[in-house]
């Protein structure tokens, strides 16, 4: 296919290079970390078995946290991460599939670019699951979203998620690591066609494709890029 675009941009990517983390950056990831295992002990507590007082005092120990972390200078105060200083804003760190500091995130980790391909991985835990003991299709399709936006950093254009197609090919077991990758297959235009690949071994479990446009340059006119319409 025709690059039709004009000549990469540069873009940082700090998520594909091993990085300097300051103590405090490191304290917060793992702070992230206990509160995943928090939310995954919570999910599995079996009711039968535990009395109201018990979860009680549980409930009680965590508004203590609540409150302690209230007490702590926020990122909301300065609109959102996106706001904050540099090492703050990329998706690795605060976004809901990728975040280290986001304890929503399972996360997906371990970015790098092999040749045109870029690579990562992840362990779905219990708190994913859909069907018995395996992970819920919607979890699996928003990590594509993100495996499919990275897969365009070898090209040097990044768009924005606009059309994705996932076929699940078999079931992905919690608890074991699933291997992405992604690449780009050519740019139309403003269109930037991704493709990209779930393993759980030698298992292939789920293949993806989307359409990323890209957004238009301040300095171009309606005429002289593609609509992502066409």
């Amino acid at each position: 296919m025709t690059n039709t675009v004009a000549d990469p941009q540069p873009i940082e990517h700090p998520w594909l290079s091993p990085e300097e983390v300051a103590p405090e950056r490191a304290s917060k990831r793992a702070l992230a970390d206990a509160v995943r295992r928090i939310v995954d002990q919570v999910a599995l507590i079996d009711v039968s078995r535990v009395s109201a007082e018990q979860l009680a005092g549980v409930r009680a120990a965590c508004e203590t946290a609540e409150r302690a972390l209230a007490g702590l200078p926020s990122l909301s105060e300065l609109g959102g991460p996106q706001n904050g200083a540099t090492a703050d804003r990329p998706l690795i760190e605060r976004g809901p599939i990728s975040g280290r500091s986001n304890a929503l995130a399972p996360p997906l980790e371990g970015f790098w670019v092999d040749g045109e391909v870029v690579r990562c991985h992840a362990v779905f835990r219990s708190t994913y699951e859909g069907p018995a003991g395996n992970v819920h299709g919607g979890v699996l399709l928003a990590a594509f979203d993100e495996v499919l936006a990275f897969g365009q950093v070898p090209s040097g254009h990044i768009g924005m998620t606009g059309t994705i197609t996932v076929k699940l090919l078999g079931p992905v077991p919690t608890g074991e690591r699933v291997d992405f990758e992604a690449g780009t297959l050519g740019i139309e235009g403003r269109k930037v066609k991704v493709w990209a690949r779930a393993r759980v071994g030698d298992r292939v479990v789920a293949d993806a494709s989307a359409i990323c446009i890209l957004v238009r340059r301040p300095e171009q006119s309606p005429s002289e890029s593609t609509s992502p319409s066409e």
